[in-house]
C-alpha cells in the first residue's frame, strides 16, 4: 500500500472514530452520518477494497460503541448483535460502489454518442452525479438493513422506554434518515472532487475521465505552402544552360565580319 493510500485510510478511520467517541443522538438512535460518509468516500475514491475495509471498521466501531460510549442509550443492547451492528455496514460499500460505477459507465455510454462536448465539464458532471447517487444508495442501504435486522431480531421488544415497532420506524424515517441522506448527498460530490484534485488521482480507475479533450487532426492543421528544394535546384540548372546576353551574336556583328572579309 502506498503512503498516499495510508494517508487516506488514516483520515477515513479518524472520521469513523469520531462516530465512536462523539455520538450524536436524535431520539433513541445515534446519527451515523460521519461514519457513513467515510465509507462512501472510501468506495468512490479508493475502490471496493478500501470501501469494505472502512465498512467493516464502521461496523466493528458500532459494535464497540454499544458497549462503551453508547451504552447509556436504551437501544444499545440491540447493537450487541453483529448482524445488526456489523453486517449491514459491510454491505453498504458494496451497493454504494456498484451504484457509483454504474452511473459512471452510464455517463460514458451517453457521452460517447455526442459529437460536440466540453470534456472537462462532462467529466465533472459525471463524477458529481455518480457521487451523489452512490451516497444516496449507501445511506438507503444502511438504514434499510439496520432497521430490517433490528426488527427481525427484536420486533415487539421494549428497551427502556423504546419499543421496536412502527413508532420507532416512523421516528427514524422522519429524523435520522433524512439528515443522513441530505448531508451525505450534499457533501459527497464536492469532497470527492477536492480529494481527486488534492491527490492528483485523475487517472485512477474510479476517477478516470470518461471523455478526453478533442485532439486536432493533422489534416486540420494549416500547411504552409513551400517550394520543393529539388524543383528549385532543377530550375537553377536549367537556367544555367541558357545563353547569357554576352554570348549571343547579333546581326550587326555578322554583317561587320562579312564586310571586313
Amino acid at each position: 500500500m502506498k503512503i498516499r493510500d495510508l494517508a487516506v485510510a488514516g483520515v477515513l478511520l479518524a472520521l469513523i472514530l469520531v462516530f465512536l467517541l462523539v455520538p450524536v443522538y436524535i431520539g433513541p438512535l445515534s446519527l451515523a452520518v460521519v461514519a457513513i460518509l467515510a465509507v462512501i468516500v472510501a468506495c468512490e475514491f479508493e475502490g471496493l477494497k478500501m470501501g469494505l475495509f472502512t465498512g467493516l471498521a464502521f461496523g466493528v466501531t458500532s459494535l464497540i460503541a454499544s458497549f462503551t460510549t453508547g451504552a447509556g442509550s436504551p437501544t444499545s443492547p440491540i447493537f450487541h448483535n453483529p448482524l445488526v451492528s456489523v453486517l449491514p455496514r459491510v454491505i453498504v460499500p458494496i451497493t454504494c460502489y456498484f451504484a457509483y460505477r454504474g452511473m459512471r459507465k452510464a455517463f460514458k455510454i451517453a457521452y460517447s454518442k455526442k459529437v460536440a462536448f466540453n470534456a472537462k465539464a462532462a467529466n465533472r458532471l459525471s463524477l458529481s452525479v455518480s457521487a451523489v447517487v452512490g451516497a444516496i444508495v449507501g445511506v438507503v442501504t444502511n438504514t434499510t438493513l439496520v432497521m430490517g435486522m433490528m426488527f427481525a431480531f427484536n420486533a415487539g421488544k421494549t428497551f427502556g422506554n423504546t419499543t421496536i415497532g412502527t413508532g420507532l420506524l416512523v421516528l427514524t424515517l422522519s429524523t435520522n434518515f433524512p439528515l443522513e441522506l441530505g448531508v451525505c448527498a450534499a457533501v459527497a460530490a464536492p469532497l470527492l472532487l477536492a480529494l481527486a484534485a488534492t491527490f492528483k488521482t485523475g487517472n485512477r480507475d474510479g476517477l478516470a475521465p470518461i471523455l478526453k479533450p478533442v485532439e486536432t487532426l493533422e489534416s486540420d492543421i494549416p500547411v504552409e505552402e513551400t517550394v520543393d528544394n529539388d524543383i528549385l535546384t532543377q530550375t537553377a540548372d536549367d537556367e544555367s544552360d541558357l545563353p547569357t546576353p554576352s554570348s549571343v551574336t547579333t546581326v550587326e556583328e555578322v554583317q561587320r565580319e562579312i564586310d571586313e572579309e
